[in-house]
């Protein structure tokens, strides 16, 4: 929520401060400065009469366009004073989430100081975070901290980016508060972090489900079955299909022999229709599963010789 109290806009500074489109400067420096003096309300009518920005952009949808400071600071002199303070805060959020993201110090030193000060800004260091700009993170924390978000899931795109510098520094300055790690650690466990996961589980012993079903889904076996071996877990199931799939022979064995379930005939064909062989002869030789039509099916569809001539010995 913007603070309006306290907070001066850019655009309610003082005149003599008011920055001019560059073709007005020019026209004013060589036309008028000369013959008739400083006429300010003369180069302001220019401006006006020249400014076909203002009324098209916000500062967060220029700055998308052209990230340029000045370009911001023309656009903010030119709002309206009586600008909605709400409307004006979603501007600078987005705004400082597009600067934080880029790596953009300087306009986004001005945006928070100068624009609209005072605000708290719910983007900001998740951006800086997502974008592995470490310095801005770090200058967020020592100058404003208490207008970010700290301790929630700003840790996410540091993941799926697989920043580990950032991820460090946010695992000792923003330890993730309980219901935001469970979230954590599901991306931790697509990414295959499994350093991570094991981290975020030893923060709170919290469920561990969501990262279980992801990590079978990301093909993440050894994170499933560290996940499986030493969380507590509402459903122990284990998606013998995908893994097999996936041609992942280990893992089918270990979560056979620790009693986590077992395939059956739909797995065989799953193996024979990915070319598992390996796991085809696994599953007959050692578990006794039978050999089905769909194996002969899909194994003959796909042209896969070997194992149509395993399978008719």
């Amino acid at each position: 929520m913007p603070r309006t109290p306290g907070a001066v806009p850019a655009s309610q500074r003082s005149p003599g401060a008011f920055p001019l489109l560059t073709a007005v400067r020019v026209v004013c420096y060589n036309c008028l400065a000369v013959q008739h003096g400083d006429l300010p309300h003369v180069t302001r009518s220019i401006d006006a009469f020249l400014d076909d920005l203002s009324p098209k952009w916000t500062l967060a949808t220029a700055y998308a366009k052209t990230p340029r400071l000045r370009l911001l600071q023309l656009l903010a002199a030119r709002e309206p004073i009586d600008m909605d303070p709400s409307y004006r805060w979603s501007i600078l959020n987005d705004a400082a989430a597009l600067a934080a993201g880029r790596g953009d110090l300087e306009t986004l030193r001005w945006l928070i100081e100068s624009y609209f000060p005072g605000e708290f800004l719910t983007e900001v260091v998740g951006a800086a975070s997502a974008g592995g700009h470490l310095d801005i993170l770090e200058w967020l924390y020592d100058r404003h901290h208490d207008r970010g978000y700290w301790g929630g899931l700003e840790m996410s795109g540091a993941i799926w980016k697989q920043d580990a510098g950032v991820i460090d520094w946010l695992k000792t300055h923003a330890v993730p508060r309980e219901d935001c790690a469970s979230k954590l650690m599901v991306i931790a466990a697509a990414q295959g972090d499994q350093s991570l996961v094991e981290w975020l589980y030893s923060l709170y012993g919290l469920g561990a489900d969501g990262a279980k079903r992801t990590a079978q889904d990301k093909y993440q076996w050894e994170i499933a079955q560290w996940l499986l071996s030493n969380c507590e877990l509402a459903d122990r199931s284990v998606n013998f299909d995908r893994a097999t799939a996936n041609g992942c022979l280990w893992f089918l064995k270990w979560a056979y022999q620790e009693g986590l379930g077992s395939p059956g005939h739909r797995t065989v064909g799953v193996a024979a229709d990915h070319g598992r062989l390996e796991i085809v002869k696994w599953l007959h030789n050692d578990l006794r599963v039978r050999l089905m039509g769909p194996a002969f099916e899909k194994a003959a569809q796909n042209g896969d010789v070997e194992m149509l001539k395993w399978l008719h010995e």
